[in-house]
């Protein structure tokens, strides 16, 4: 075995992503209610750019939910736009709301099926993610 070799893996290949925002793989296949903790703009990079290139930065608006670690980058101007006829056209009045995100596909990148999250109203009926 090669040295720091812990232990094989066999599981899901997207698990070994990693990812400072909500992905599609997070939600395990299920739609998870959740509610909005707060709303922020952050500065988000692009993967694909040289070190010390500014030039794919733009400012998003994410979305933070109580109990999850990680926030929902709104790049998806339906999201947006979801969320928006769901909770109200200011974001200050999308804290404390309930939203489900649900796994979907969309035309993105050049993929036609590119995996994405989507936002629609929430339900009583409730799932988790970790």
């Amino acid at each position: 075995m090669p040295p720091n070799r812990v232990a094989k893996y066999e599981g899901d290949a997207d698990q070994g992503k990693h990812s400072d925002y909500l992905r599609e793989y997070h939600l395990q296949g299920k739609e998870v209610t959740v509610t909005i903790e707060h709303v922020q703009f952050e500065t988000m990079r692009s993967m694909r750019r040289e070190e010390g290139d500014r030039s794919d930065e733009i400012k998003m608006i994410v979305v933070y939910f109580k109990d999850k670690s990680l926030g929902l980058g709104l790049s998806a101007n339906c999201n947006i736009d979801s969320l928006k006829r769901l909770c109200g056209k200011k974001c200050k009045e999308w804290v404390g709301k309930k939203v489900c995100l649900y796994p979907a596909t969309c035309n993105a990148f050049g993929d036609p099926k590119c995996p994405c999250i989507r936002i629609k109203a929430a339900s009583s009926k409730k799932s988790t993610i970790s």
